[in-house]
């Protein structure tokens, strides 16, 4: 998408192809879930049937919801893909 509308002499169409691929950059879907290790093992099904970057997007808007004293226990993160491996990492099943 980004090499068509970087191609495009067409403005219409270079504006569809950015909003497509901000519109597919930003899905996630909604994970509910009480405890971080419920909230990942749902974002690895997302990956594992969707894609990862959906899962990253998932989790992380999942984290956000979270009330701050929450999201401070798990810690403080930068983006949404040190958040991922840093709790995949501390989670992952041994």
């Amino acid at each position: 998408m980004a090499n068509v509308r970087d191609r495009s002499e067409d403005s219409d169409l270079r504006r569809q192809a950015e909003a497509e691929v901000r519109a597919m950059l930003g899905r996630a879907v909604p994970i509910r879930a009480t405890t971080l290790v419920e909230a990942l093992a749902e974002a690895e099904i997302i990956r594992s049937t969707e894609n990862i970057l959906l899962a990253m997007n998932s989790l992380w808007a999942w984290f956000n919801a979270l009330p701050p004293a929450e999201r401070e226990e798990i810690g403080s993160f930068d983006n949404k893909r040190r958040f991922w491996i840093a709790v995949r990492f501390r989670h992952r099943p041994q």
